[in-house]
């Protein structure tokens, strides 16, 4: 779950950004890859505010983005 601790993101945040502060919190630096966030098999839309997020997507597999090629 992201943000669980109470740090500093708000129900006004978006995905996205929930997983920027992840990302932060976890220290990955390698920014060259785009990452998503998954719940339940789903990608989330990193512009959705996670007010609108329905309670069953509160847990989230995060997880770069990779193209075959």
């Amino acid at each position: 779950q992201i943000g669980g601790d109470g740090a500093s993101l708000t129900p006004s945040h978006t995905v996205g950004q929930a997983v920027d502060h992840y990302l932060d919190r976890m220290q990955i630096r390698d920014r060259s890859l785009r990452w998503t966030a998954f719940s339940r098999g789903v990608m989330l839309d990193s512009k959705r505010q996670l007010n609108d997020l329905m309670a069953t997507d509160s847990d989230w597999t995060v997880m770069p983005e990779v193209s075959a090629g």
